[in-house]
């Protein structure tokens, strides 16, 4: 039986992770592409913005909340022109679990909050929910 989280052959998503924690973004993209997912990586909001110009748009954003320099609020926002008005899903990932922090990144257009850690099932159920509802 096929495993209900691996993209269909042919309909590769590509997923940005945006996150300063090196073995984060390793684990995510282990993960990800295990199941048919193209994974691109940035360890901060410029790298991010670099990565979209350079591949184009991704169809999902993982961000950290918590990144050197900026929050995932601003990186969201600094991202906003080539990322939100194509309405790609953007997928907070983080260790704080304050409800004031989840409802603010909610408020501002994160489709979805994960608290950290969490484990591979629960990143490639929540990343195909989302794939799912934009398609």
């Amino acid at each position: 039986m096929a495993n209900p989280n691996e993209q269909p052959l042919g309909q590769r998503h590509r997923i940005l992770v945006i996150d300063d924690d090196t073995d984060f973004r390793t684990i995510c993209r282990l993960t990800l592409e295990g199941s048919g997912y193209d994974v691109s990586e940035a360890a901060s909001g410029i790298k991010a913005l670099e990565a979209v110009r350079s591949q184009g748009r991704p169809d999902l954003v993982l961000l950290d909340y918590m990144i050197p320099g900026m929050d995932g609020i601003q990186v969201m926002k600094f991202l906003e022109d080539f990322i939100l008005e194509h309405d790609v899903p953007v997928v907070f990932v983080s260790a704080i679990s304050e409800r004031k922090i989840i409802i603010q990144a909610l408020i501002k257009g994160a489709r979805d909050y994960l608290i950290k850690p969490f484990g591979p099932e629960e990143l490639l159920q929540t990343v195909a929910t989302h794939l799912h509802l934009q398609s």
